[in-house]
């Protein structure tokens, strides 16, 4: 009786060694990513004010929407969300993410939704997993377009089309199921009334959208030699390998996977770490500016 009743501590004692194993492992990761682009690539010479004022914009709006995603959630499930609460903890969860992959940004969502809002944990998965899926999707196509624009090996021109017309070919399978099973048609069926899947479509479409805008205004500024082509098609492809992988939130990862895609459009690695480096220190800075601007709003703009 002893041992079973230990079980679950110890398995939160574990849980939670892991959570800061993979802070530490990533932000060893970045720490070396940063000193390779100090050696070796340009950035200290061209960065500027210009372009950390535009990213950190970009990047203070993506936040916005993020928190909007958070209100639709609740409200698919017939729950209300203050929306300046949803941006406090947009903003911080951002924040952690950014800062090296902080365990704050997804549990901070499920205790809020969870715990002051009344969701089920179904329902919160299934929230965030659509509009995740939704994203990819877009990022997808972005990438499938200007892929076909590019002067790329025959392989690569054709991925990304080809892995979209087989994620939408799932999705609507998967949809098909879980409109038949109980449980699945539940957590489905809100987001399936035509005012809300449009919402999340277009949500989800300017989220992903934002996300290129925030590395063509760095890559235009940054490497002006650089067609927008090359920069769209490596953070699309990028953003995109990070965010299905699930491994977006450890420190590194997002400027390997954009190094990556930057090889692939047929410029330097370092170019597109460097994109990414840029996009993760403005991130920062919009999630502290609006955390701040939410000490200064009155309301209930964060939890008491």
């Amino acid at each position: 009786m002893t041992e079973k009743t230990g079980k679950p501590g110890e398995q939160k004692i574990h849980s939670r060694y892991f959570l800061w194993l993979r802070t530490i492992l990533g932000l060893c990761i970045l720490t070396g990513i940063v000193i390779w682009v100090t050696n070796e690539g340009i950035l200290l010479e061209r960065l500027n004010g210009t372009v950390l004022v535009w990213s950190t914009l970009i990047s203070m709006l993506t936040s916005m929407l993020h928190a909007a995603t958070l209100t639709t959630i609740a409200y698919a499930y017939g729950r209300k969300l203050d929306y300046r609460y949803a941006l406090y903890i947009s903003a911080l969860g951002s924040l952690g993410n950014a800062m090296g992959g902080l365990p704050l940004g997804t549990t901070l969502k499920y205790i809020m939704l969870y715990k002051r809002v009344g969701l089920k944990i179904g329902q919160i998965t299934f929230g965030l997993a659509a509009y995740t899926t939704i994203i990819a999707l877009v990022l997808l196509a972005y990438a499938a377009v200007s892929a076909s624009l590019l002067n790329l090996r025959p392989d690569i021109k054709a991925l990304p089309g080809l892995l979209f017309i087989i994620s939408v070919t799932a999705i609507i399978a998967l949809g098909v199921w879980g409109k038949r099973s109980k449980v699945m048609s539940s957590l489905l069926n809100p987001f399936l009334r035509w005012q809300s899947f449009i919402f999340v479509a277009a949500l989800s479409f300017a989220l992903a959208s934002l996300f290129i805008l925030n590395s063509c205004a760095v890559g235009y500024f940054l490497f002006p030699e650089h067609p927008l082509i090359h920069i769209i098609f490596l953070s699309a492809t990028g953003i995109f390998i990070g965010l299905v992988s699930l491994l977006q939130s450890i420190a590194g990862i997002q400027e390997i996977t954009m190094g990556l895609s930057a090889y692939l459009s047929g410029i330097d690695s370092i170019d597109g770490v460097q994109i990414a480096l840029v996009m993760r220190f403005t991130a920062i800075s919009a999630s502290i500016s609006i955390l701040g601007l939410s000490y200064l709003i009155p309301g209930k703009t964060r939890p008491s």
